[in-house]
């Protein structure tokens, strides 16, 4: 429990600090938030006796910064995309945005896949890692188009 309690501030806190990330690494922080939280939130239903007085407040607060994170980077891809009148830039920047997602739900395959017993991996793991590769390439490709349509653009 006290593990919990000094550690999810600080994890809020890298949260908040870590707006420039791409969405790959924002995508593998909120998953490593989550993760901790929800065992947070597991240990305190398997064991009531333990919770704390603000119970109710903390988790209500707890779901609200998750649900926020992705609103909030949902909202940030779509200015982004909104910001360009040129409608070639915008289908670039969404599809960079789209291709970031992919790769973060890659990586979380392939983490998992590499995670079970040697035994257990089989040919999954290959094809994991084959699409990662493959949707790191089509991103690359998708940012020169980028940066050779619009000079100015950030691109990272």
């Amino acid at each position: 429990m006290q593990a919990f309690k000094d550690s999810l501030p600080v994890l809020l806190a890298t949260s908040a600090a870590g707006d420039d990330d791409s969405g790959t690494t924002a995508a593998a922080r909120e998953s490593r938030i989550r993760f901790v939280m929800e065992g947070y939130l597991r240990l305190l239903s398997r064991n009531p006796s333990i919770a704390p007085v603000s119970v109710i407040e903390e988790t209500f607060g707890y779901a609200d910064v998750l649900r926020g994170q992705s609103v909030q980077r949902a909202l940030q891809a779509s200015s982004a995309r909104a910001a360009t009148k040129d409608p070639v830039l915008a289908q670039l920047a969404r599809a960079s945005q789209d291709g970031e997602k992919q790769i973060g739900a890659a990586v979380a395959t392939l983490n998992n896949l590499l995670s079970l017993p040697t035994s257990e991996r089989d040919d999954r793991h290959l094809r994991a890692h084959s699409r990662k590769a493959r949707l790191q390439a089509t991103h690359a490709q998708i940012l020169r188009d980028l940066a050779r349509n619009s000079p100015t653009m950030e691109t990272s």
